[in-house]
């Protein structure tokens, strides 16, 4: 199934395809549409809203049938966050047999304090040696950079003890509220910022072009839910190519402060079966 908020005219390629993905998030997805990404709206973009659950489908179709170049969509079933993604990017491909110069994927529980975000993602150059590239990520509770994820890839110790941690839900709901004691009683801002990383952080990634053509498969492997950093990592580190954090791009994030999005028991199961 696939509605439009309005029909395409004319035979452009627009440079941007841009995916957000709706779970039973109705009312971040709406917010995130209307206030932070409409203003800035350009005509080189399309954005996708992959509908993988929703309480009323039909009136948040509704509620976005009226903005222009935004297109619900939607096979009737869970695509998962990167199955979601390729989802979006597959019914790009075959409205315009090209894939978008840049793809991007991004949370909806997020604010674009910049009045030129959208025109500095439409100059944004990326490299052929880089295959992602993120933008500062301000945690809002925190005020801390959440990019990168990490600069240099976690030992085979650390992601054993993560999926040890994730096992235990009493034991991760500890980890999570030491994790933000520590952030919240450490001085806010980073005075390093590297810029090559070895993963950024999975609520906003930037996909160049010359990245889905050589690897669009691959993606089609990444785990259900979780882990998509890392396994676009992986990735990058197989191809020998660069991910990248972009500084002079900023948005804030309004993740969960205790919990984040790992807040149920069904949603750690995945993340354990991707650790």
């Amino acid at each position: 199934m696939i509605t439009e908020g309005n029909k395409l005219t004319g035979k452009t390629t627009p440079l941007i395809a841009w995916v957000v993905v709706n779970f039973f998030n109705d009312a971040d997805t709406l917010n995130f549409i209307n206030k932070e990404y409409m203003p800035q709206q350009d005509g080189n973009i399309r954005m996708y809203v992959v509908n993988n659950g929703s309480k009323n489908e039909m009136q948040l179709i509704d509620s976005l049938k009226n903005f222009k170049l935004v297109f619900v969509i939607s096979n009737g079933k869970n695509l998962g966050y990167m199955g979601a993604f390729c989802f979006a990017i597959n019914h790009f491909f075959n409205s315009y047999q090209v894939y978008p110069s840049k793809a991007i994927l991004s949370n909806t529980d997020l604010i674009l304090p910049q009045n030129d975000f959208v025109k500095g993602l439409l100059n944004l150059h990326i490299i052929e040696s880089v295959a992602c590239v993120g933008p500062q990520i301000i945690h809002a509770a925190t005020n801390r950079n959440q990019n990168p994820l990490y600069v240099k890839r976690p030992s085979k110790l650390k992601l054993r003890l993560l999926s040890f941690i994730f096992a235990w839900y009493p034991l991760y709901l500890v980890y999570q509220y030491l994790y933000y004691f520590k952030n919240n009683f450490t001085c806010a801002g980073d005075t390093y910022l590297p810029k090559n990383v070895f993963a950024i952080h999975g609520s906003f990634m930037i996909l160049p072009q010359h990245f889905l053509k050589k690897f669009f498969t691959d993606l089609k492997e990444a785990p259900f839910l979780l882990g998509e950093e890392l396994f676009i990592a992986e990735l990058c580190r197989k191809y020998e190519m660069n991910m990248e954090v972009d500084y002079r791009l900023k948005v804030i994030h309004n993740e969960h402060t205790v919990t984040g999005k790992y807040k149920s028991k069904e949603v750690l199961k995945h993340l354990r079966n991707s650790s």
